[in-house]
């Protein structure tokens, strides 16, 4: 807190901190690590679409690109939210051909293994 790394917004009424979200910036990105609210409450309350609504609009104002991971599948798939695969993009063509294969061989397992996996089991 002392470096304002982790900026915090909570949702509060009545004297009760309902839900808060923790995002933290780097290079032009917004990630938010802390996202969570009372699920004791009823879940028409909307305390989820609010956080994300906050959390887009802070974005927004910002000016910066928000990313909110594809952590909880379930948990964010129960709420309506629609997942798809991420990927990570590394040049390897500069490197002698082992290391490039190694880079090839984990694309594959990825690809054909790891994507199905994340589908099947809805991660």
């Amino acid at each position: 807190m002392q470096k304002k790394t982790l900026t915090l917004i909570g949702l509060e009424k009545e004297g009760s901190l309902d839900g808060i979200l923790g995002y933290f910036q780097r290079n032009g990105v917004m990630t938010t690590p802390l996202f969570g609210y009372d699920p004791s409450l009823p879940k028409q309350t909307g305390l989820y679409r609010m956080l994300s609504s906050l959390l887009v609009r802070e974005a927004e104002r910002q000016g910066i690109l928000l990313h909110q991971s594809a952590g909880v599948g379930a948990f964010k798939a129960d709420r309506g939210a629609v997942g798809e695969p991420e990927y990570t993009a590394v040049y390897v063509n500069h490197l002698p051909m082992y290391r490039r294969g190694i880079w090839q061989v984990m694309a594959f397992l990825l690809e054909k293994i790891g994507i199905r996996m994340v589908e099947k089991y809805k991660l």
